[in-house]
């Protein structure tokens, strides 16, 4: 049970151990710390109302438009990762899901939601796959949130350390689609081979530029 435990909770523990060795090598800023309040309720729309704004809402129906590509690819690697073949149905439900997370993240003064890449490499390494586990993440995170020292103390963890985590759990997520596109037929249809190309040199532009 323990080494279970251990390998499931790999990625936390590199993270702890990570933030503690920064902060013997005082790279941890914990200046707002004790500023910060134990407790405070988060209060809807607390910069204001809504503004219906045309050029904002053209402006983040596209960049919603990629994030609901990049879900896509989230729910097809995390549907190969549990063994579950996805319909255009789950696709559509997913899709909806985070729409709906989104209102209701703006509602609670947060960002746009998504499905997020290092969540699906999270459950391909620690190969924990149930929705209850996913849901009580969810409570807890959610509580953490009425917690103004919890969040300044996660703000504080170095850049380099998430990154370190997030090495991991993007290599996971790569390696599944490369798995994916490797039961693709290149040989008869040559279309399959110029959507992989173009996809990938149109991904690679940001990095080469």
């Amino acid at each position: 049970y323990a080494k279970g435990f251990m390998s499931n909770v790999a990625v936390l523990l590199g993270i702890v151990f990570g933030f503690l060795l920064s902060w013997m090598m005082n790279e941890v800023n914990l200046s707002g710390l004790h500023d910060a309040s134990w407790f405070a309720i988060v209060t809807p729309m607390s910069f204001g109302m809504p503004i219906f704004d045309p050029v904002s809402i053209l402006t983040m129906t596209a960049v919603l438009i990629i994030v609901f590509i990049e879900s896509m690819g989230m729910f097809l690697a995390l549907g190969e990762i549990v063994g579950r073949k996805l319909s255009s149905h789950d696709i559509i439900r997913g899709l909806r899901v985070d729409g709906v997370g989104t209102m209701i993240g703006g509602t609670f003064n947060s960002f746009p939601h998504t499905s997020f890449s290092q969540n699906v490499g999270l459950v391909s390494v620690t190969r924990v796959h149930s929705r209850w586990v996913c849901i009580s993440s969810g409570i807890i995170l959610i509580l953490f949130g009425m917690v103004p020292k919890m969040a300044v103390l996660v703000a504080s963890i170095p850049q380099f350390v998430l990154g370190g985590a997030g090495l991991v759990m993007f290599g996971m997520v790569l390696a599944t689609g490369i798995r994916i596109l490797s039961r693709c037929n290149y040989t008869t249809n040559r279309y399959n081979l110029y959507i992989v190309a173009i996809s990938l040199g149109v991904g690679m532009t940001p990095t080469l530029s």
